[in-house]
């Protein structure tokens, strides 16, 4: 049986002082510029006496239905139907934090995200909000304009265009369908690197989801493939990604590629991955991705005929620098100093020799790691 949720305006105000203070602040930028007009009405001068026949009521009579709405009030809260929204059910979750069922400004969970603020008319079946985030970090804000909204269950059917802000000052814009049946929320995602599927629960203990994942650190296959994760309610989550085998692409002797991914609502994100074949080639490595988009990583490599352990840093344009040592089958060791820029790998090698970076550098992808979706 499916829990009905009424947000009651006391309720509302409660819940968004457990989980974010409710800004006064009305500087919301150009993007609300458009929030409806305030449909309240002016309250009546309380100088003016009352009727003669306008006494209190009899104490013997029963109260009315508190379910049933007055005559020309404001419209009655929305109906939410699940009871375990996290931040990522967009606009159902939005409207938690909201003390008029319409607007919102507040400060999400975690050091991440340090303002939403947005409106939404029941109306006209409209929204839009925007997301800024904690000094430093690779995304400046994200602007989101729609239309859809909560039907009369407290489900949700929206489709919105989502445009992200860099540091930088570039844009990338996305086309976005969602829906959300009681906890169940189905969801696809179209934009400059393809168009990615997600569908997830919410339970009491968090969220469990499936969405599409590009392989990272690796340029053999661009496709997505799905990959499952969990994230509770203090924001945390993991996640694992398979790409199946053999890849769509035509490189029959590769045999698999895995990563293990972790994170939080600070913004920290780290994880491990790793690439098999067939034959005789493996990479197993670690990385973390900094709140600026940059990104370390560590891996190991075993070839056909030597061995290395690779070092390198990258930042948001694949620019940075590297050390890797070679363990030859035959022959002396030697190691390298790598120049990464944009995704090209050079090497200064203490043997003399070029072409002295590692493997996995030699097939990355630009972007591979942190940049296909916002």
């Amino acid at each position: 049986m499916r829990k009905l949720r009424f947000v009651m305006v006391a309720g509302v105000l409660a819940l968004a002082a457990c989980t974010g203070e409710v800004s006064t602040d009305a500087d919301a930028g150009p993007l609300l510029d458009a929030a409806p007009p305030d449909a309240s009405e002016p309250m009546p001068d309380a100088s003016e006496p009352l009727p003669d026949d306008a006494g209190l009521p009899d104490a013997a009579e029963p109260m009315p239905d508190a379910a049933e709405p007055t005559p020309d009030a404001s419209p009655p809260p929305q109906v939410l139907s699940c009871d375990h929204l996290l931040p990522g059910a967009g606009l159902s979750y939005h409207l938690l934090h909201s003390a008029d069922g319409s607007t919102w400004d507040y400060d999400p969970q975690g050091a991440l995200s340090t303002r939403s603020v947005g409106w939404y008319d029941a109306s006209a079946s409209t929204f839009a909000w925007e997301e800024t985030y904690a000094p430093g970090h690779w995304r400046a804000s994200t602007q989101i304009v729609g239309t859809g909204g909560i039907d009369a269950s407290g489900d949700e059917a929206v489709s919105y265009t989502m445009t992200v802000l860099d540091a930088q000052g570039a844009t990338t814009m996305w086309s976005v369908t969602q829906t959300r049946a009681d906890c169940t929320v189905t969801r696809q995602m179209s934009g400059p690197v393809g168009a990615y599927d997600h569908v997830g629960t919410y339970e009491a203990a968090g969220y469990t989801y499936a969405e599409d994942r590009v392989p990272f650190l690796w340029v053999g296959d661009v496709k997505p493939h799905q990959a499952t994760g969990f994230q509770a309610l203090d924001g945390t989550f993991t996640e694992t990604f398979t790409a199946p085998l053999p890849p769509e692409d035509g490189l029959e002797w590769w045999s698999g590629y895995t990563t293990n991914l972790t994170g939080n609502a600070d913004g920290a994100l780290s994880g491990t991955f790793g690439l098999g074949t067939e034959g005789d080639v493996s990479v197993l490595g670690s990385f973390s991705v900094s709140l600026d988009g940059t990104h370390q990583v560590t891996c190991q490599g075993d070839y056909s005929d030597l061995n290395d352990e690779a070092s390198f840093a990258l930042d948001r344009g694949d620019n940075g620098t590297g050390t890797v040592k070679y363990f030859p089958f035959s022959g002396a060791d030697f190691d390298c100093a790598l120049t990464i820029a944009g995704g090209v790998c050079s090497a200064v090698c203490s043997n003399g020799k070029p072409n002295g970076c590692p493997w996995i550098l030699r097939n990355y992808r630009p972007g591979a790691i942190l940049r296909e979706r916002p």
